[in-house]
């Protein structure tokens, strides 16, 4: 069994405005193709930017490995 740390809830603001797109069309001149299309494409799903407001939770320290993932699922028979 791992050891767990509390993650405090919190709000903040996720996503992102209209306004971002040139920007990140501009970042991603680099990738073949890239525009304003392409970017709203990409990143149209993260607007409006709006607040989160996440509970507390608690989180492994560790990470878990794909073995142990998959030992974990054929031990409970658990489906995602």
């Amino acid at each position: 069994m791992g050891t767990m740390v509390l993650i405090p809830g919190a709000t903040f603001q996720m996503g992102i405005e209209e306004h971002e797109l040139e920007e990140l069309a501009e970042m991603g001149k680099k990738v073949p193709h890239m525009g304003m299309v392409q970017s709203r494409w990409w990143f149209g799903d993260e607007m409006p930017m709006h607040k989160v407001t996440l509970a507390s939770f608690f989180i492994d320290i560790y990470e878990a490995t794909n073995a142990q993932y998959i030992r974990f699922v054929e031990a409970t028979g658990y489906m995602a």
